[in-house]
């Protein structure tokens, strides 16, 4: 369960930043990748970026229960990208040394993507 803090809200704005970039910006073969995985959806949230040598790899929260994780070669567009996909628990095992600030990040997009899901299952 996520706990509001003093950062809060620039942590909401640089959730909301990374979803308008994922489906806006120039990322069209991560945008392909998530998609394969979550057909339909309208929203996500970047939560992790780490660039690598020749590839950037994305933790991305696509569900309030689901994340990606997508392996992004830069030097080659035709090296498919890789991906994992974890439910939230399976993730957190994995990742069991998560920093504050990560687990933070992760628990706002969980509960963003909670709310948006109970709000549109109302309409």
């Amino acid at each position: 369960m996520f706990k509001p803090g003093p950062d809060t809200e620039g942590l909401r704005q640089e959730l909301e930043s990374s979803n308008s970039w994922l489906f806006e910006g120039q990322n069209s073969r991560l945008l392909s990748a998530l998609r394969a995985v979550r057909p339909g959806w309208k929203k996500a949230f970047v939560v992790d970026w780490i660039p690598e040598q020749g590839e950037d790899i994305y933790t991305v929260v696509v569900g309030p229960e689901l994340l990606v994780v997508v392996e992004v070669d830069r030097l080659s567009v035709s090296v498919e990208p890789i991906v994992e996909v974890f439910s939230v628990r399976d993730y957190k095992k994995a990742h069991p040394s998560l920093t504050v600030s990560s687990r933070r990040k992760l628990e706002l997009a969980l509960e963003m993507l909670r709310q948006l899901e109970s709000t549109t299952s109302v309409e």
